[in-house]
């Protein structure tokens, strides 16, 4: 089959049997990703009373909530990406949280650091899902990003399942700061979940022994505990 042909099939293919929403199964619009537009928009915004309190943390903020219910949303779209490895979706994801990005932080000249994880983690998996909206938050918005001044030296236990003692306990001393590179004044972590903040608290920390003297973080969804 030429090319041609083939382009018409598959026009022809989603004219007769259009893809699916993954969520509510109702037709894709056209560039619609996965998920319609309706269930993008059903996703929680997160408050500032859902967000836990931190200690190294200067400035913190969510913008969806995360609830533990397989028809949640903002669960489904975060595990497509995290755990299906559908990477292509972190671009979509990006320009949904640069639409709700709040404004203060774009403000505060400061340099943004995707959470990292550790080499036998990111080779398990294929990549980490922090760089990934890292790097879309900076084509939406312009985030000046450092990829190599925080980095991981712990294969540590995932945290799902852990209390929020085991958390931090399991996050002690897990980052380090390279030497190589001066540290920024200002800076700014980005991850995908926030669920107790013990992560976002120790790279905060981590950063501010090796010389930072203020720390942000943002996260695109906070878990409901």
């Amino acid at each position: 089959m030429n090319l041609s042909a083939l382009v018409q099939s598959s026009w022809l293919w989603d004219f007769f049997f259009p893809p699916l929403c993954s969520l509510c199964n109702h037709p894709l619009a056209k560039g619609d990703l996965l998920f319609c537009g309706c269930c993008w928009d059903n996703c929680e915004v997160a408050r500032a009373s859902d967000l836990p309190s931190f200690k190294s943390v200067d400035r913190y903020a969510a913008a969806f909530l995360m609830h533990h219910r397989p028809e949640d949303p903002v669960r489904t779209i975060v595990h497509s990406l995290k755990y299906d490895r559908r990477r292509v979706l972190a671009g979509r994801i990006s320009q949904r949280w640069a639409r709700c990005f709040p404004p203060d932080f774009l403000h505060v000249g400061a340099v943004w650091i995707p959470v990292p994880q550790y080499w036998a983690r990111r080779l398990q998996r294929g990549f980490n899902q922090s760089l990934l909206l890292a790097k879309g938050l900076q084509k939406e918005i312009g985030l000046p990003i450092e990829t190599r001044l925080l980095y991981r030296i712990k294969h540590t236990r995932s945290q799902t399942h852990l209390t929020p003692a085991e958390r931090r306990a399991n996050v002690r001393n897990a980052f380090r700061v390279s030497k190589r590179h001066p540290v920024p004044q200002s800076l700014v972590l980005i991850d995908d979940v926030i669920t107790t903040g013990a992560t976002m608290e120790e790279c905060a920390r981590t950063l501010k022994e090796a010389g930072a003297k203020w720390v942000g973080a943002v996260a695109f969804a906070k878990a409901k505990p």
